[in-house]
């Protein structure tokens, strides 16, 4: 009882603090909204960049299939490990497969300081993305500090000499 008398007056008129509440309510739930946004957003450039990963995989896998049925997988190594030129193509493959399916500036965010990292450490090929988005936020008219969200992705394949 005591908590109606707080939203209504003697009338049944609502009160300054329901609107309030309601106001304060309204806020609440605009801003969880904008975090799951960001959050959504994170995931789904994460989500493009696990499918231009798995295509430089794929492209690795060819490329060993190549040296296998040609028998010089030394060469091969030789190139993954050491040669600038192969992981300089990998990574000019890996961006161009990044940018048809993502765009690195929208309304919403930028991405910002993407790199690709490749090593071969024994039979295997790790690579790792690890790009920078500044999300830029507006609430209620404003515009606010911009939230900044590192991403990483990384992933390897197996190579059988």
């Amino acid at each position: 009882m005591n908590i109606k008398r707080c939203f209504t007056n003697n009338r049944g008129d609502t009160t300054i603090n329901a609107v309030f509440l309601i106001l304060v309510m309204n806020m609440l739930i605009a801003f969880l909204l904008l975090f799951v946004t960001v959050q959504i957003q994170c995931t789904e450039i994460r989500n493009h960049a696990k499918i231009s990963l798995n295509n430089l995989s794929a492209i690795i896998a060819e490329d060993t299939y190549r040296a296998m049925r040609e028998g010089n997988m030394e060469e091969y190594e030789k190139i993954c490990s050491a040669s600038p030129e192969y992981q300089a193509y990998l990574k000019e493959t890996f961006d161009t497969n990044l940018l048809e399916h993502l765009r690195l500036e929208t309304e919403d965010y930028r991405i910002t300081s993407n790199r690709l990292e490749i090593r071969q450490t024994g039979e295997r090929i790790e690579f790792s993305f690890v790009c920078t988005v500044r999300f830029r936020l507006s609430m209620f008219g404003r515009e606010y500090e911009p939230v900044t969200r590192d991403v990483t992705l990384t992933g390897y394949h197996n190579t059988k000499y």
